[in-house]
This record gives structure tokens, C-alpha cells and sequence, in this order.
């Protein structure tokens, strides 16, 4: 099991990190997908990176091109740092996952996160769903159950922040949600880490 408290690093490997990624990060407050632009949650000290923004648009507009009307849920996960394992966060999604898609008989879902550092040293994850709309109409079954196993593998909380019902990738209900996701693509926090730690995932999109 890896301990947490080395897994961060100094401020000269944030500032050495972010250099090397420049010019993938944006300080602007909206970014353009297929001509529309977007709003995004960003500041000046902040940046977002564009290549996990694409992503994040990417799928979502694959999932209303394939299901119409698609859900879309976001949870943020704190990690007990005592217990803390690498690549647990991602077995858990995939593992929920799989659940997800049987309970609710859905041929597949996408979803995308984004790790970063607390003040105290410890990290969380911010984690978007994206699900068929038409089987899964209302999210509090699926929230309960997320923050409940992770509850499970001894971490101390999961907090839910709302969710979204889209039907296109361009009307003001998908800038709404995209603006709301756009937040898990954010710099700040996220370079004091390794170099070689990932600070995002994503879900393949299904064939």
C-alpha cells in the first residue's frame, strides 16, 4: 500500500509540471467545441486543461447522439489517506460500473475524473457519470449506493453535486452541465503530484 504523505511533491515539481504541459492549459473562461462556446469554471490561478475538456465534451456529445436524453451525475469522493492505495479509484469506478449497467440493463455508460490535492495533504476525486437517460430518470439510487460502498472500502465520505438531464450538445441545458463538469478539468491542486500520476480518466467510448 503506498503512503499517502509521499505521494505529494514540492512546489518546484507543481511549477516543473505545469511548464511542461503549457500549452495544453487555457485561462480563458470558455473554450469552442463544433462552433458553440462553452463557459467554463476557471480563473486566472487556476487554468484547465484542454485536452480533458475535449474529452468531457467528446463524450457527452457522443451519449446524446446515441441515447437522445442522457443524465449526466457528478460525486466527489475524499480519500482516507491511512488507507489509500494506488489505482483503488480506478478499480471502484470500473467495478461500479459494471454494476450500474447490470441493475439498470444499459449497454454501456461513460465517465470521466479528475484527482487533486488537499490543503492538509490527503486528495479527493470529482467523478462525472454519464448514463442513458431514458433507463436511469433520477439519480438518488445510483448516488446512495456510490457513497455507500465507498463508505465500504473504509473511506470517510462522498458528496453529491447535483446533476443534469441533456438531450442535445448545444442548447442552454448542456452548457449548464458542461460548465458544471468543466470544474474536474481544473490545474490548481493537481500538480503537486509525481510526474508519472495520473491526474485524470477517462472511460473508452463504447463501440
Amino acid at each position: 500500500m503506498a503512503n499517502p504523505t509521499d505521494f505529494f511533491k514540492t512546489k518546484a515539481l507543481a511549477e516543473k509540471r505545469r511548464n511542461k504541459k503549457l500549452k495544453d492549459i487555457t485561462f480563458k473562461k470558455y473554450v469552442n467545441f463544433d462552433g458553440i462556446p462553452l463557459e467554463i469554471q476557471n480563473r486566472e490561478d487556476w487554468g484547465c486543461y484542454r485536452p480533458a475538456l475535449h474529452k468531457i465534451h467528446q463524450r457527452l456529445k457522443f451519449m446524446t447522439n446515441n441515447y437522445h436524453k442522457v443524465l449526466c451525475i457528478r460525486v466527489d469522493f475524499k480519500v482516507a489517506k491511512e488507507i489509500w492505495a494506488d489505482k483503488q479509484f480506478s478499480r471502484f469506478i470500473e467495478s461500479e460500473k459494471k454494476r450500474i449497467c447490470k441493475t439498470y440493463k444499459l449497454a454501456d455508460l461513460v465517465y470521466g475524473w479528475g484527482r487533486e490535492r488537499n490543503l492538509c495533504g490527503s486528495h479527493h476525486y470529482h467523478l462525472m457519470l454519464v448514463i442513458d437517460g431514458h433507463k436511469v430518470q433520477y439519480p438518488s439510487k445510483i448516488h446512495e449506493s456510490l457513497i455507500q460502498r465507498w463508505k465500504d472500502l473504509g473511506h470517510s465520505s462522498a458528496h453529491w453535486c447535483d446533476h443534469h438531464m441533456i438531450t442535445n450538445s448545444f442548447d442552454d441545458d448542456f452548457k449548464k452541465a458542461y460548465c458544471h463538469l468543466s470544474y474536474i478539468t481544473k490545474v490548481y491542486t493537481k500538480d503537486e503530484q509525481p510526474m508519472n500520476a495520473r491526474n485524470f480518466g477517462f472511460s473508452r467510448l463504447p463501440s
